[in-house]
């Protein structure tokens, strides 16, 4: 069997899918339309008109808008630490439709407290920290034009980290010797390749100017500015290592 790790670049998908699962498996919301949207997008609002209209289980009037991920980085000066995540929800009610023989007939209000209820003692092995509710928990959203349309929207607010579970590493520095009338790298990561220039341009895969080390460089008579870079699969690549050097 082989295991499956979820990449970090991974969660920002996958977060609002495990969320909206979460959701539409609690009873609570068996007739409440769960939609997964882009936050402040065309699409968003279209998808919230839409799902005030549509009906499940024979009830309509109310959605909730799962919107996607905002992050923001409180550990900037940690290398590879972990993005704190905002889920959010916009949960929006037609009042008149909410309240007929067909509506859910729970306000927005409820559901919005209901949703908080259901996810704040949830925790994802492998994809975030326990979520905690952010603050403002609930906000009244409605404007003046969602007021003449008898809509009603709140939104729900929570926090958590990503988890670290395929914890980032990256290839060490290549160090630049001179030995004699010529210049060694070396790189300490296993399986690394070595790009150097000699141009001082940068010693990227991409440059043609690039070259892959692999015997000891001559020194030209005038000197030469070495710039190189180590690369290996599946790891960050590593920081640019430079040095003048003269005969």
């Amino acid at each position: 069997m082989s295991l499956h790790t979820i990449k970090t670049e991974d969660v920002i998908d996958k977060l609002p899918l495990e969320l909206q699962a979460r959701l539409e498996s609690a009873a609570y919301f068996c007739d409440v339309t769960i939609a997964l949207v882009e936050k402040g997008s065309v699409a968003r609002e279209i998808a919230a008109k839409q799902s005030v209209l549509a009906t499940k289980n024979g009830k309509r009037g109310a959605a909730v808008l799962v919107l996607q991920i905002v992050a923001t980085d409180e550990y900037p000066e940690q290398a590879f630490g972990p993005l704190t995540l905002y889920p959010s929800f916009e949960v929006i009610e037609q009042v008149e439709l909410n309240n007929d023989a067909s509506g859910t007939k729970k306000s927005a209000r409820k559901i919005a407290r209901e949703i908080i209820r259901v996810l704040k003692p949830v925790a994802l092995e492998g994809i975030c920290t326990d979520l905690q509710v952010d603050k403002p928990a609930l906000e009244p959203l409605s404007n003046a034009d969602d007021i003449a349309k008898n809509l009603v929207r709140y939104g729900v607010n929570f926090k958590c980290y990503e988890c670290e579970t395929n914890s980032d590493t990256q290839v060490a520095n290549v160090i630049i010797d001179q030995v004699g009338e010529t210049i060694t790298l070396t790189c300490s990561t296993a399986g690394s390749t070595i790009y150097y220039t000699t141009d001082d341009s940068p010693p990227w895969k991409g440059n043609h100017a690039a070259v892959a080390y692999s015997a000891p460089i001559g020194i030209p008579s005038d000197g030469v500015t070495i710039r190189a870079c180590a690369f290996a699969a599946g790891v960050i690549d590593g920081n640019t290592s430079r040095a003048n050097i003269t005969p």
